[in-house]
């Protein structure tokens, strides 16, 4: 079946046999369209608002093919095989089960700059083909885990949610984009990080490195406060050395009270290096960082009082002069006379 430029579509069935977008290439530019056991050939173009629903647990082919997704593949059921072929997604990539992508006979690519997320099954989807996330791209794990066979340079967010599990088996990890979530990540042996490392992501939660975790002087630890149990907590399962920036913040106004003790780092390994502290957005908490052999703490110094704003001030030094005129226009009582 071959079709060229734009058509729609009301959830059209390819099941068997090639699919071939030919010419300038195919474009979905409304509804859905369904891939069971077809073959994918040629240029085809998923635009914003469509989906290509990758349904049945039968194998998909993409063969010598480019894909651009700009819209939603919803990958329900079915092993993916990438012949030659180039996948870009803009939009959303969605696993919704245990699934693999893989490299078959010739090598492809998968580039994302959008979303892609495991949003259903509870066990493994497995990336076998090489995959980048970019700078704008976000690899979204919320369910099970989400496995790359290859070597991981991160410029991009990862988000890993509570339970759920990210997991790289190559021989390097290095991030200079965003990792954060209350799940667990898996560098294999080291955690290299240039960029920043956000326990909780929105909200407080420990977020968990299974390997070894290296800082250097651009990585940012950045630590939330909602509470004296109600913290971020980063748990390395490894040695650790620091580096870098903490910076601390406070959630809903919350306020630490002298002398409470915030544990804000852990790890099984030996731990090396220090930390600059960042406490700029709590102006009143002064901090102390105190390295333990398996743990970073910030103890509470002091804790400032409420300034009073300067209009407040002239304010009330108003109304205290104009209180003094009053009374010294009063009229005096009359003796004598």
């Amino acid at each position: 079946m071959q079709f060229s430029g734009g058509f729609c579509s009301d959830n059209l069935s390819n099941q068997a046999g090639n699919v071939m977008g030919s010419g300038a290439g195919a474009t979905l530019a409304g509804g859905e369209m369904e891939l069971t056991a077809a073959n994918l050939q040629g240029t085809w173009t998923v635009d914003n608002g469509t989906a290509l629903n990758l349904n049945t647990g039968a194998s998909k082919f993409f063969t010598g093919a480019t894909l651009t997704n700009n819209g939603t593949v919803a990958w329900n059921l079915g092993n993916v095989f990438l012949n030659g072929s180039a996948v870009s997604n803009t939009g959303l990539w969605e696993a919704r089960s245990d699934n693999s992508i893989n490299n078959y006979i010739s090598a492809s690519t998968f580039n994302n700059s959008g979303t892609f997320r495991k949003s259903g099954g509870s066990g493994t989807t497995v990336i076998n083909t090489g995959f980048s996330n970019t700078a704008t791209g976000t690899l979204n794990v919320q369910t099970g885990t989400i496995q790359l066979n290859q070597d991981f340079s991160n410029p991009g967010t990862v988000d890993v949610a509570s339970g759920a599990r990210f997991t790289v088996t190559g021989t390097s990890f290095a991030n200079t984009g965003t990792l954060k979530g209350s799940g667990t990540i898996d560098p294999a042996a080291v955690l290299a990080n240039s960029g920043i490392v956000q326990p909780g992501g929105g909200g407080t939660g420990q977020l968990t490195i299974d390997g070894a975790y290296l800082g250097t002087g651009s990585s940012l630890l950045d630590i939330q406060f909602g509470g004296l149990n109600d913290y971020d907590v980063l748990d390395i399962l490894g040695n650790a050395t620091w580096a870098g920036m903490l910076k601390v913040s406070s959630l809903g106004g919350y306020l630490p009270q002298v002398d409470d003790v915030f544990t804000v780092a852990l790890f099984s390994g030996a731990g090396t290096g220090a930390f600059v502290l960042d406490a700029s957005s709590m102006p009143r908490v002064t901090f102390q960082t105190l390295y333990d052999t398996h743990a970073i703490r910030l103890q509470v110094l002091s804790v400032s009082a409420v300034p009073v704003p300067p209009a407040v001030w002239l304010f009330g030094s108003g109304l205290l002069w104009l209180v003094g005129v009053a009374r010294r226009k009063q009229p005096g009582g009359r003796s004598g006379k």
